[in-house]
Order: structure tokens, then sequence, then C-alpha cells
């Protein structure tokens, strides 16, 4: 089992002492391709139920060796193990599932039992692993459309406005934050890839080049978002 999984280590688990560190994205991957080398099965689904584990990052490295993943881009430790037994229990009555049918349960399980207590804003997203490399293409063909915008826009004495744009589109996306000291600025740690597509769609001035590049990434994104629960946080660890 893995330990706490988090962008940064300073978090404190209780697990560190016996576990050295938590294993690595790059270590995962390496585990799941050498367990299937020996004729393991492949899985059909990793539910990383943890914090911040939706990433393009982490599910594009872990993407060759299984099919679909469950993760949350926020706080997510609350539920523990508790949604796996009524997962199963659901697999059971039902007799069969797919599996994006068993990622989807996942991820909606673990709704229930955080909005049963309240107080636990959450969102959870379930992707089908073989997109992974195609959004990384998208991701890379919006990068290239942002540079070559700025840089054009150098030569045509714009840059500011181009840059200006850019920076409200990165304000106005919905962020993620990994740091304890509970308050959200921008940037942040972590920006929702999706929002902050729309929000460049919705800039004036860009080049054409971005608007397209950005509208094709929204639209490989749709789908992924299973829910979000919009509640007031504890203020507390």
């Amino acid at each position: 089992p893995l330990s706490m999984v988090s962008p940064e280590l300073s978090m404190v688990s209780p697990e560190l002492p016996a576990t050295r560190l938590p294993m690595s994205t790059i270590g995962l991957a390496k585990a799941l391709q050498l367990a299937q080398r020996r004729g393991e099965r492949r899985p059909a689904v990793i539910h990383f139920n943890n914090c911040f584990n939706l990433s393009v990052e982490r599910l594009h490295t872990v993407a060759p060796h299984a099919d679909y993943a469950t993760a949350y881009a926020n706080y997510n430790f609350f539920t523990a193990g508790a949604a796996y037994e009524r997962v199963f229990a659901q697999l059971r009555a039902a007799g069969t599932a797919s599996r994006e049918q068993l990622a989807v349960w996942f991820a909606e399980t673990n709704q229930v039992i955080l909005d049963s207590q309240g107080r636990h804003p959450t969102i959870g997203g379930r992707v089908r692993l073989a997109d992974m490399n195609p959004l990384a293409g998208l991701i890379n063909g919006l990068a290239t459309a942002l540079v070559a915008d700025m840089q054009s826009a150098t030569r045509a004495g714009r840059r500011d406005a181009v840059v200006g744009a850019i920076r409200t589109a990165i304000r106005d996306a919905q962020q993620y934050d990994t740091v304890p000291d509970f308050v959200l600025e921008v940037p942040d740690q972590l920006t929702d890839l999706r929002h902050f597509a729309a929000r460049l769609i919705s800039q004036p001035g860009l080049d054409a080049a971005v608007i397209q590049a950005a509208t094709d990434l929204e639209q490989a994104l749709q789908g992924v978002r299973v829910y979000g629960s919009v509640d007031e946080p504890y203020s507390k660890p």
C-alpha cells in the first residue's frame, strides 16, 4: 500500500518514519510495469484515494500500465479506505461492471461519504488512461501557441496586452491550494486545466491559434469530472 502522497514532502504524515518517503510517481509506474512483465494482471482502475492526484503529470506517468484512474483535485484523505467496501459490494450486487463504471463508482462513493459528513468540499474525476498521450499532445499544442503569440506580440509591440490576457486567464481559473496556510492565492500550486482553457477562450486579443488550441483541449477534457461538492471546509487540519 502507498503511504501518504503529497506534491510537497513537507506535509506531515505518521507513515513517513516507517516508509522513509512516499512512493514517487515514477516509482509507482515502474512497479506496475515490473508486475505486468512478471505476468500479473493489468489493473482495470487505479484509485488514487488521496490528495491532489488528479494531475496530468501523475496520470500520464502511470497511463501505460492501467486502464482507468479515479483521482481528486484537492484534499481527499478524509475518507481513508471507506469507499472500497461499498464499491465492491456494489460490484457484487451488479454482478459485472465495465472498467469505466468501476472508476466512476469510486468517485461517486467518495462523494457520498464526504457529503454525509459535511464541510468536506472536494472534486473527483475519472480518466481513461489511454487518453493521456493525446491530452499531452493538446497541452503541448496550447503551450506552443501561447509562446508563439507572445513572441509575435513582442515584435508587434503588443506584448503587454497578450501577457495580460494570459495572466487574467490564469488568475480567473480554478485554483487548488496545497500549502497549509489556508489562503488561496494566484498563482497557486495547481490550476484546473479545463477551466484555464475555458478562460483563455474568453480572453480578447489572443491569437486564433491559441483560441483553437484552448478549445480543442477544453473539449477533450469534457467528461473527466464526475462530481464537485460545494461546501465550507474546515479551517483546521
